[in-house]
Protein backbone atom coordinates (compact mmCIF):
# COMPACT_ATOMS: atom_id res chain seq x y z
CA UNK A 1 0.00 0.00 0.00
CA UNK A 2 1.33 3.47 -0.83
CA UNK A 3 1.12 4.72 2.75
CA UNK A 4 3.03 1.83 4.31
CA UNK A 5 6.55 2.22 5.63
CA UNK A 6 9.56 0.47 4.09
CA UNK A 7 9.28 -2.21 6.74
CA UNK A 8 5.94 -3.35 5.26
CA UNK A 9 5.79 -4.96 1.84
CA UNK A 10 2.60 -5.64 -0.06
CA UNK A 11 1.93 -9.23 -1.11
CA UNK A 12 -0.99 -9.98 -3.43
CA UNK A 13 -3.13 -13.08 -3.39
CA UNK A 14 -6.21 -13.90 -5.49
CA UNK A 15 -9.25 -11.97 -4.24
CA UNK A 16 -7.41 -10.18 -1.40
CA UNK A 17 -4.36 -8.20 -0.32
CA UNK A 18 -2.12 -9.14 2.55
CA UNK A 19 0.30 -6.96 4.47
CA UNK A 20 3.23 -8.83 6.05
CA UNK A 21 5.25 -7.20 8.81
CA UNK A 22 8.65 -8.69 8.01
CA UNK A 23 10.27 -7.12 11.05
CA UNK A 24 8.10 -9.31 13.27
CA UNK A 25 8.82 -12.58 11.45
CA UNK A 26 11.41 -15.05 12.69
CA UNK A 27 14.04 -16.12 10.18
CA UNK A 28 12.98 -19.76 10.46
CA UNK A 29 9.41 -18.89 9.47
CA UNK A 30 10.45 -16.44 6.80
CA UNK A 31 12.49 -19.05 5.00
CA UNK A 32 9.35 -21.07 4.36
CA UNK A 33 8.04 -18.49 1.89
CA UNK A 34 9.27 -17.09 -1.39
CA UNK A 35 9.32 -13.45 -0.27
CA UNK A 36 12.22 -11.03 -0.77
CA UNK A 37 13.01 -11.39 2.93
CA UNK A 38 13.02 -15.18 2.62
CA UNK A 39 15.36 -15.09 -0.35
CA UNK A 40 17.64 -12.65 1.43
CA UNK A 41 17.77 -14.71 4.64
CA UNK A 42 18.24 -17.96 2.74
CA UNK A 43 21.30 -16.58 0.96
CA UNK A 44 23.02 -15.22 4.06
CA UNK A 45 25.73 -16.98 6.04
CA UNK A 46 25.42 -16.51 9.77
CA UNK A 47 28.32 -16.85 12.26
CA UNK A 48 26.98 -20.07 13.77
CA UNK A 49 27.05 -21.69 10.32
CA UNK A 50 30.84 -21.89 10.59
CA UNK A 51 30.56 -23.67 13.93
CA UNK A 52 28.14 -26.10 12.26
CA UNK A 53 30.64 -26.61 9.43
CA UNK A 54 33.45 -27.40 11.87
CA UNK A 55 31.42 -29.81 14.00
CA UNK A 56 29.83 -31.55 11.01
CA UNK A 57 33.32 -31.83 9.52
CA UNK A 58 34.42 -33.58 12.69
CA UNK A 59 31.52 -36.00 12.36
CA UNK A 60 32.46 -37.05 8.84
CA UNK A 61 36.23 -36.99 9.48
CA UNK A 62 36.36 -40.48 11.03
CA UNK A 63 33.16 -41.84 9.49
CA UNK A 64 34.85 -44.47 7.26
CA UNK A 65 36.91 -46.63 9.66
CA UNK A 66 37.38 -49.36 7.05
CA UNK A 67 39.81 -47.08 5.21
CA UNK A 68 42.38 -47.82 7.95
CA UNK A 69 42.01 -51.59 7.51
CA UNK A 70 45.07 -51.90 5.27
CA UNK A 71 47.23 -50.72 8.20
CA UNK A 72 46.80 -54.02 10.04
CA UNK A 73 45.20 -56.36 7.49
CA UNK A 74 48.34 -58.45 6.96
CA UNK A 75 49.09 -58.90 10.72
CA UNK A 76 45.46 -59.95 11.25
CA UNK A 77 45.80 -62.62 8.60
CA UNK A 78 49.10 -63.96 9.96
CA UNK A 79 48.39 -63.87 13.71
CA UNK A 80 44.86 -65.28 13.47
CA UNK A 81 45.84 -67.67 10.63
CA UNK A 82 43.04 -66.49 8.37
CA UNK A 83 42.54 -67.35 4.72
CA UNK A 84 42.52 -64.54 2.10
CA UNK A 85 38.73 -64.91 1.85
CA UNK A 86 38.25 -64.64 5.63
CA UNK A 87 40.43 -61.58 6.04
CA UNK A 88 38.51 -59.98 3.16
CA UNK A 89 35.21 -60.94 4.77
CA UNK A 90 36.09 -58.92 7.89
CA UNK A 91 36.16 -55.68 5.91
CA UNK A 92 33.21 -56.91 3.85
CA UNK A 93 31.19 -56.87 7.10
CA UNK A 94 32.27 -53.24 7.53
CA UNK A 95 31.14 -52.45 4.00
CA UNK A 96 27.84 -54.18 4.73
CA UNK A 97 27.25 -52.14 7.88
CA UNK A 98 28.46 -48.84 6.50
CA UNK A 99 27.34 -49.29 2.91
CA UNK A 100 24.67 -51.91 2.30
CA UNK A 101 22.68 -50.72 5.32
CA UNK A 102 23.52 -47.11 4.55
CA UNK A 103 19.92 -46.29 3.66
CA UNK A 104 18.83 -46.65 7.30
CA UNK A 105 20.62 -43.51 8.57
CA UNK A 106 18.99 -41.52 5.79
CA UNK A 107 15.54 -42.71 6.80
CA UNK A 108 16.24 -41.99 10.47
CA UNK A 109 17.50 -38.51 9.65
CA UNK A 110 14.49 -37.68 7.48
CA UNK A 111 12.02 -38.92 10.08
CA UNK A 112 13.67 -38.17 13.45
CA UNK A 113 16.16 -35.41 12.76
CA UNK A 114 19.76 -34.63 13.56
CA UNK A 115 19.95 -35.32 17.30
CA UNK A 116 18.48 -38.83 17.17
CA UNK A 117 20.68 -39.72 14.20
CA UNK A 118 23.76 -38.53 16.05
CA UNK A 119 23.00 -40.38 19.28
CA UNK A 120 22.22 -43.66 17.52
CA UNK A 121 25.43 -43.37 15.51
CA UNK A 122 27.54 -42.55 18.54
CA UNK A 123 26.25 -45.55 20.49
CA UNK A 124 26.83 -48.01 17.62
CA UNK A 125 30.24 -46.73 16.53
CA UNK A 126 31.66 -46.59 20.06
CA UNK A 127 30.25 -50.03 20.91
CA UNK A 128 31.79 -51.63 17.81
CA UNK A 129 35.19 -50.07 18.49
CA UNK A 130 35.20 -51.17 22.13
CA UNK A 131 34.29 -54.71 21.02
CA UNK A 132 37.41 -54.79 18.81
CA UNK A 133 39.46 -53.61 21.80
CA UNK A 134 38.06 -56.36 24.01
CA UNK A 135 38.54 -59.17 21.48
CA UNK A 136 42.16 -58.26 20.66
CA UNK A 137 43.29 -57.18 24.13
CA UNK A 138 45.22 -60.45 24.72
CA UNK A 139 47.14 -60.15 21.43
CA UNK A 140 45.19 -62.75 19.46
CA UNK A 141 46.05 -66.29 18.35
CA UNK A 142 44.83 -68.67 15.63
CA UNK A 143 41.07 -69.04 16.04
CA UNK A 144 40.77 -66.44 18.81
CA UNK A 145 39.09 -64.13 18.14
CA UNK A 146 37.12 -65.49 15.21
CA UNK A 147 36.98 -63.63 11.93
CA UNK A 148 33.19 -63.37 12.11
CA UNK A 149 33.35 -61.91 15.63
CA UNK A 150 35.62 -59.15 14.36
CA UNK A 151 33.46 -58.79 11.27
CA UNK A 152 30.24 -58.29 13.21
CA UNK A 153 31.92 -55.72 15.47
CA UNK A 154 33.26 -53.95 12.39
CA UNK A 155 29.77 -53.92 10.86
CA UNK A 156 28.31 -52.35 14.01
CA UNK A 157 31.02 -49.69 14.18
CA UNK A 158 30.82 -48.85 10.47
CA UNK A 159 27.04 -48.65 10.58
CA UNK A 160 27.21 -46.24 13.49
CA UNK A 161 29.79 -44.14 11.64
CA UNK A 162 27.40 -43.93 8.69
CA UNK A 163 24.88 -42.22 10.97
CA UNK A 164 27.55 -39.65 11.82
CA UNK A 165 28.33 -39.16 8.14
CA UNK A 166 24.72 -38.78 7.01
CA UNK A 167 23.81 -36.56 9.98
CA UNK A 168 26.79 -34.26 9.51
CA UNK A 169 26.51 -34.05 5.72
CA UNK A 170 22.74 -33.46 5.61
CA UNK A 171 22.88 -30.91 8.43
CA UNK A 172 25.58 -28.80 6.82
CA UNK A 173 24.02 -28.98 3.34
CA UNK A 174 20.74 -27.76 4.85
CA UNK A 175 22.39 -24.89 6.72
CA UNK A 176 24.32 -23.23 3.89
CA UNK A 177 22.74 -21.57 0.80
CA UNK A 178 22.17 -23.78 -2.22
CA UNK A 179 24.62 -21.73 -4.30
CA UNK A 180 27.41 -23.05 -2.04
CA UNK A 181 26.48 -26.75 -1.93
CA UNK A 182 29.39 -27.74 -4.17
CA UNK A 183 31.92 -25.89 -2.07
CA UNK A 184 30.41 -27.11 1.21
CA UNK A 185 30.30 -30.69 -0.08
CA UNK A 186 33.94 -30.37 -1.11
CA UNK A 187 34.76 -29.00 2.34
CA UNK A 188 33.14 -32.00 3.99
CA UNK A 189 35.08 -34.27 1.64
CA UNK A 190 38.24 -32.49 2.71
CA UNK A 191 37.39 -33.21 6.34
CA UNK A 192 36.88 -36.86 5.45
CA UNK A 193 40.33 -36.89 3.83
CA UNK A 194 41.83 -35.40 6.98
CA UNK A 195 40.70 -38.55 8.77
CA UNK A 196 42.66 -40.66 6.27
CA UNK A 197 45.68 -38.43 6.84
CA UNK A 198 45.50 -38.34 10.64
CA UNK A 199 44.86 -42.01 11.48
CA UNK A 200 47.93 -43.62 9.82
CA UNK A 201 50.47 -41.39 11.68
CA UNK A 202 48.57 -41.99 14.93
CA UNK A 203 48.82 -45.72 14.31
CA UNK A 204 52.45 -45.52 13.23
CA UNK A 205 53.83 -43.31 16.01
CA UNK A 206 51.55 -44.09 18.97
CA UNK A 207 50.63 -47.76 18.56
CA UNK A 208 53.09 -49.48 16.19
CA UNK A 209 55.99 -50.78 18.37
CA UNK A 210 59.54 -49.76 17.58
CA UNK A 211 61.47 -52.51 15.81
CA UNK A 212 64.59 -51.57 17.74
CA UNK A 213 63.09 -51.36 21.24
CA UNK A 214 60.53 -54.17 20.83
CA UNK A 215 61.88 -56.70 18.32
CA UNK A 216 59.80 -59.43 20.00
CA UNK A 217 56.64 -57.74 18.71
CA UNK A 218 57.52 -58.67 15.13
CA UNK A 219 57.62 -61.93 13.21
CA UNK A 220 61.25 -62.68 12.31
CA UNK A 221 60.27 -64.24 8.99
CA UNK A 222 57.61 -61.85 7.65
CA UNK A 223 58.72 -58.73 9.57
CA UNK A 224 55.06 -57.99 10.35
CA UNK A 225 53.45 -57.67 13.80
CA UNK A 226 53.41 -60.90 15.78
CA UNK A 227 50.80 -59.61 18.24
CA UNK A 228 47.56 -57.68 17.81
CA UNK A 229 47.77 -55.78 21.09
CA UNK A 230 48.63 -52.53 19.26
CA UNK A 231 45.49 -52.95 17.15
CA UNK A 232 43.49 -53.35 20.36
CA UNK A 233 44.86 -50.07 21.75
CA UNK A 234 44.12 -48.32 18.47
CA UNK A 235 40.44 -49.28 18.71
CA UNK A 236 40.22 -48.23 22.34
CA UNK A 237 41.25 -44.78 21.15
CA UNK A 238 38.70 -44.92 18.31
CA UNK A 239 35.83 -45.81 20.63
CA UNK A 240 36.68 -42.98 23.02
CA UNK A 241 36.93 -40.58 20.11
CA UNK A 242 33.46 -41.50 18.82
CA UNK A 243 31.95 -40.75 22.24
CA UNK A 244 33.60 -37.30 22.33
CA UNK A 245 32.62 -36.47 18.73
CA UNK A 246 28.99 -37.38 19.41
CA UNK A 247 28.83 -35.07 22.42
CA UNK A 248 30.44 -32.21 20.50
CA UNK A 249 28.04 -32.67 17.60
CA UNK A 250 25.05 -32.13 19.87
CA UNK A 251 26.20 -28.53 20.51
CA UNK A 252 24.49 -27.29 17.33
CA UNK A 253 21.36 -29.45 17.63
CA UNK A 254 19.25 -26.57 18.95
CA UNK A 255 20.16 -24.36 16.00
CA UNK A 256 19.09 -26.78 13.28
CA UNK A 257 15.60 -26.75 11.84
CA UNK A 258 13.51 -29.41 13.56
CA UNK A 259 11.81 -32.11 11.53
CA UNK A 260 8.06 -31.97 11.53
CA UNK A 261 6.13 -35.21 11.80
CA UNK A 262 4.82 -34.89 8.27
CA UNK A 263 8.17 -34.05 6.73
CA UNK A 264 9.25 -37.62 6.18
CA UNK A 265 5.98 -38.46 4.46
CA UNK A 266 5.98 -35.38 2.23
CA UNK A 267 6.71 -37.56 -0.77
CA UNK A 268 6.07 -41.26 -1.25
CA UNK A 269 8.71 -43.79 -2.19
CA UNK A 270 7.24 -44.00 -5.69
CA UNK A 271 7.45 -40.24 -6.10
CA UNK A 272 11.06 -40.23 -4.98
CA UNK A 273 12.14 -42.92 -7.42
CA UNK A 274 10.14 -41.24 -10.17
CA UNK A 275 12.74 -38.47 -10.06
CA UNK A 276 15.13 -40.93 -11.69
CA UNK A 277 12.86 -41.37 -14.71
CA UNK A 278 14.99 -38.90 -16.69
CA UNK A 279 17.71 -40.86 -18.57
CA UNK A 280 20.35 -38.22 -17.84
CA UNK A 281 19.81 -38.34 -14.10
CA UNK A 282 19.52 -42.12 -13.99
CA UNK A 283 22.73 -42.65 -15.94
CA UNK A 284 24.54 -40.05 -13.85
CA UNK A 285 23.56 -41.69 -10.56
CA UNK A 286 24.33 -45.25 -11.68
CA UNK A 287 27.73 -44.32 -13.11
CA UNK A 288 28.70 -42.44 -9.97
CA UNK A 289 27.79 -45.32 -7.70
CA UNK A 290 29.26 -48.02 -9.94
CA UNK A 291 32.60 -46.24 -10.23
CA UNK A 292 32.85 -45.52 -6.53
CA UNK A 293 32.03 -49.14 -5.72
CA UNK A 294 35.22 -50.58 -7.17
CA UNK A 295 37.48 -47.70 -6.13
CA UNK A 296 36.18 -48.06 -2.58
CA UNK A 297 37.03 -51.78 -2.66
CA UNK A 298 40.57 -50.93 -3.74
CA UNK A 299 40.96 -48.30 -1.02
CA UNK A 300 39.86 -50.70 1.74
CA UNK A 301 41.67 -53.88 0.61
CA UNK A 302 43.50 -53.39 -2.66
CA UNK A 303 46.22 -51.18 -1.19
CA UNK A 304 47.36 -53.87 1.25
CA UNK A 305 47.31 -56.49 -1.52
CA UNK A 306 49.30 -54.29 -3.90
CA UNK A 307 51.85 -53.69 -1.15
CA UNK A 308 52.04 -57.41 -0.32
CA UNK A 309 52.69 -58.30 -3.97
CA UNK A 310 55.54 -55.76 -3.96
CA UNK A 311 56.95 -57.05 -0.66
CA UNK A 312 56.40 -53.77 1.23
CA UNK A 313 56.66 -53.61 5.04
CA UNK A 314 54.02 -52.41 7.52
CA UNK A 315 55.87 -49.12 7.91
CA UNK A 316 55.82 -48.54 4.16
CA UNK A 317 52.10 -49.33 3.96
CA UNK A 318 51.33 -46.88 6.78
CA UNK A 319 53.40 -44.16 5.09
CA UNK A 320 51.75 -44.71 1.71
CA UNK A 321 48.26 -44.60 3.23
CA UNK A 322 49.15 -41.31 4.91
CA UNK A 323 50.28 -39.83 1.61
CA UNK A 324 47.17 -41.23 -0.06
CA UNK A 325 45.08 -39.25 2.40
CA UNK A 326 46.95 -36.09 1.44
CA UNK A 327 46.55 -36.79 -2.26
CA UNK A 328 42.86 -37.56 -1.73
CA UNK A 329 42.54 -34.24 0.09
CA UNK A 330 43.91 -32.44 -2.97
CA UNK A 331 41.52 -34.40 -5.18
CA UNK A 332 38.55 -33.37 -3.08
CA UNK A 333 39.56 -29.70 -3.01
CA UNK A 334 40.25 -29.58 -6.74
CA UNK A 335 37.15 -31.39 -7.98
CA UNK A 336 34.73 -29.80 -5.51
CA UNK A 337 35.90 -26.26 -6.23
CA UNK A 338 36.21 -26.72 -9.99
CA UNK A 339 32.76 -28.31 -10.21
CA UNK A 340 31.19 -25.18 -8.68
CA UNK A 341 33.31 -22.85 -10.81
CA UNK A 342 32.51 -24.63 -14.10
CA UNK A 343 28.79 -24.69 -13.32
CA UNK A 344 28.65 -20.98 -12.45
CA UNK A 345 31.40 -19.21 -14.43
CA UNK A 346 32.12 -21.21 -17.57
CA UNK A 347 30.31 -22.06 -20.83
CA UNK A 348 29.97 -25.65 -19.58
CA UNK A 349 27.12 -24.71 -17.24
CA UNK A 350 25.54 -27.76 -15.61
CA UNK A 351 27.93 -30.00 -17.58
CA UNK A 352 30.74 -28.81 -15.31
CA UNK A 353 29.80 -31.55 -12.87
CA UNK A 354 30.20 -34.22 -15.56
CA UNK A 355 33.53 -32.72 -16.63
CA UNK A 356 34.84 -33.21 -13.10
CA UNK A 357 33.55 -36.78 -13.05
CA UNK A 358 35.49 -37.44 -16.26
CA UNK A 359 38.60 -35.92 -14.68
CA UNK A 360 38.36 -38.13 -11.59
CA UNK A 361 37.64 -41.30 -13.58
CA UNK A 362 40.60 -40.61 -15.87
CA UNK A 363 42.89 -40.51 -12.83
CA UNK A 364 41.54 -43.85 -11.64
CA UNK A 365 42.13 -45.31 -15.12
CA UNK A 366 45.78 -44.23 -14.97
CA UNK A 367 46.15 -46.05 -11.64
CA UNK A 368 44.57 -49.24 -12.99
CA UNK A 369 46.80 -49.26 -16.08
CA UNK A 370 49.91 -48.85 -13.91
CA UNK A 371 48.90 -51.89 -11.84
CA UNK A 372 48.51 -53.93 -15.04
CA UNK A 373 51.83 -53.10 -16.69
CA UNK A 374 54.09 -51.88 -13.84
CA UNK A 375 52.91 -53.28 -10.48
CA UNK A 376 56.26 -52.28 -9.00
CA UNK A 377 55.03 -48.68 -9.24
CA UNK A 378 52.16 -49.48 -6.89
CA UNK A 379 52.72 -46.30 -4.88
CA UNK A 380 52.07 -44.09 -7.90
CA UNK A 381 49.02 -46.18 -8.74
CA UNK A 382 47.67 -45.76 -5.20
CA UNK A 383 48.18 -42.00 -5.32
CA UNK A 384 46.39 -41.69 -8.66
CA UNK A 385 43.43 -43.77 -7.46
CA UNK A 386 43.32 -41.83 -4.17
CA UNK A 387 43.12 -38.56 -6.12
CA UNK A 388 40.21 -40.00 -8.11
CA UNK A 389 38.50 -41.35 -4.99
CA UNK A 390 38.69 -37.96 -3.30
CA UNK A 391 37.30 -36.21 -6.35
CA UNK A 392 34.37 -38.58 -6.79
CA UNK A 393 33.40 -38.35 -3.13
CA UNK A 394 33.62 -34.55 -3.26
CA UNK A 395 31.16 -34.37 -6.15
CA UNK A 396 28.71 -37.10 -5.07
CA UNK A 397 26.85 -35.22 -2.26
CA UNK A 398 26.66 -32.04 -4.36
CA UNK A 399 25.28 -34.04 -7.29
CA UNK A 400 22.65 -35.59 -5.03
CA UNK A 401 21.72 -32.15 -3.70
CA UNK A 402 21.30 -30.71 -7.22
CA UNK A 403 19.31 -33.69 -8.54
CA UNK A 404 16.96 -34.19 -5.58
CA UNK A 405 15.03 -31.81 -3.26
CA UNK A 406 16.68 -30.70 -0.03
CA UNK A 407 14.26 -32.69 2.16
CA UNK A 408 15.22 -35.92 0.36
CA UNK A 409 19.01 -35.59 0.58
CA UNK A 410 19.19 -37.92 3.59
CA UNK A 411 17.15 -40.62 1.85
CA UNK A 412 19.13 -40.53 -1.38
CA UNK A 413 22.55 -40.16 0.23
CA UNK A 414 21.79 -43.22 2.35
CA UNK A 415 20.24 -45.25 -0.47
CA UNK A 416 23.03 -44.60 -2.97
CA UNK A 417 25.65 -45.29 -0.31
CA UNK A 418 23.85 -48.57 0.33
CA UNK A 419 24.04 -49.51 -3.35
CA UNK A 420 27.71 -48.51 -3.44
CA UNK A 421 28.37 -50.74 -0.43
CA UNK A 422 26.76 -53.72 -2.17
CA UNK A 423 28.88 -53.17 -5.27
CA UNK A 424 32.04 -52.62 -3.21
CA UNK A 425 31.43 -55.87 -1.33
CA UNK A 426 30.84 -57.73 -4.60
CA UNK A 427 33.93 -56.27 -6.27
CA UNK A 428 36.04 -57.03 -3.20
CA UNK A 429 34.95 -60.66 -3.10
CA UNK A 430 35.62 -61.15 -6.80
CA UNK A 431 39.02 -59.44 -6.52
CA UNK A 432 39.97 -61.58 -3.50
CA UNK A 433 39.01 -64.72 -5.44
CA UNK A 434 41.35 -63.56 -8.23
CA UNK A 435 44.02 -62.66 -5.61
CA UNK A 436 44.03 -59.08 -6.87
CA UNK A 437 46.04 -59.98 -9.97
CA UNK A 438 46.20 -58.04 -13.24
CA UNK A 439 42.83 -59.37 -14.46
CA UNK A 440 41.11 -57.37 -11.69
CA UNK A 441 42.64 -54.17 -13.01
CA UNK A 442 41.83 -55.08 -16.61
CA UNK A 443 38.15 -55.31 -15.64
CA UNK A 444 38.38 -52.05 -13.67
CA UNK A 445 39.97 -50.29 -16.66
CA UNK A 446 37.16 -51.40 -18.95
CA UNK A 447 34.61 -50.14 -16.45
CA UNK A 448 36.40 -46.79 -16.10
CA UNK A 449 36.53 -46.38 -19.90
CA UNK A 450 32.82 -47.15 -20.19
CA UNK A 451 32.00 -44.62 -17.47
CA UNK A 452 34.17 -41.94 -19.07
CA UNK A 453 32.45 -42.52 -22.42
CA UNK A 454 28.97 -42.27 -20.88
CA UNK A 455 29.81 -39.15 -18.85
CA UNK A 456 31.20 -37.58 -22.03
CA UNK A 457 27.86 -38.16 -23.76
CA UNK A 458 25.97 -36.72 -20.78
CA UNK A 459 28.29 -33.70 -20.66
CA UNK A 460 27.71 -33.01 -24.37
CA UNK A 461 23.95 -33.18 -23.87
CA UNK A 462 24.00 -30.82 -20.88
CA UNK A 463 26.69 -28.46 -22.18
CA UNK A 464 25.73 -24.83 -21.72
CA UNK A 465 22.51 -25.50 -19.81
CA UNK A 466 22.02 -23.40 -16.69
CA UNK A 467 20.29 -24.01 -13.38
CA UNK A 468 16.60 -23.05 -13.55
CA UNK A 469 15.33 -20.40 -11.18
CA UNK A 470 12.60 -22.03 -9.14
CA UNK A 471 9.69 -19.83 -8.08
CA UNK A 472 6.24 -20.67 -6.85
CA UNK A 473 3.10 -18.91 -5.74
CA UNK A 474 2.37 -18.99 -2.02
CA UNK A 475 -1.20 -19.26 -0.88
CA UNK A 476 -2.61 -17.77 2.30
CA UNK A 477 -3.11 -21.26 3.70
CA UNK A 478 0.66 -21.96 3.46
CA UNK A 479 1.61 -18.94 5.56
CA UNK A 480 2.97 -19.91 9.00
CA UNK A 481 1.08 -18.69 12.03
CA UNK A 482 4.10 -16.61 13.03
CA UNK A 483 3.29 -14.25 10.16
CA UNK A 484 1.05 -11.37 11.19
CA UNK A 485 -1.42 -11.14 8.32
CA UNK A 486 -3.89 -8.32 8.02
CA UNK A 487 -6.39 -8.52 5.19
CA UNK A 488 -7.26 -5.12 3.83
CA UNK A 489 -10.18 -6.07 1.63
CA UNK A 490 -10.75 -7.45 -1.86
CA UNK A 491 -8.78 -6.24 -4.85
Amino acid sequence: MPGESGAHRQVSYPQRQTSIDENRVSSGSALELNTPLARELGDQIQPWHWLAFALCGLLVMFAVPSMSYSLYKTPLREVLDLSPAQVQDIVSFALFGGGVLGFLPGLIYDSCGYSVTLLVGGFMSASGAFMWYYQLSDGGEPGSPTWYGLGLSYALMSHGCRYHYVGGMCAVLGVFPERLVGTVSGGMAVCCSLGYIILPPIWRFLFLPSRVEHPEAYNKDTHNLATLTPVSGFYLMMGTMYVVITLLGLVIAGKLKQKSRGAAASSTLRQRFRRLSTPLELSQVMLMVGSLGFISAFMTSGVAEAAAHAGASSDEVAAVITYMGMVGLLGRCFHGTMSDWLRSHSPAGKAGQEVMFISALSCSLVGFVIMIYSPGLWRISCFSIAFAFGGLFAILPAAIRTIFPADEVGFWLGSLTSLMGILSWLYGRLAAAAEWDYTVYYAASVGALASIAMFTVVACMRWGSQEPTMKRQVTVQECPESFKLSFVGPM
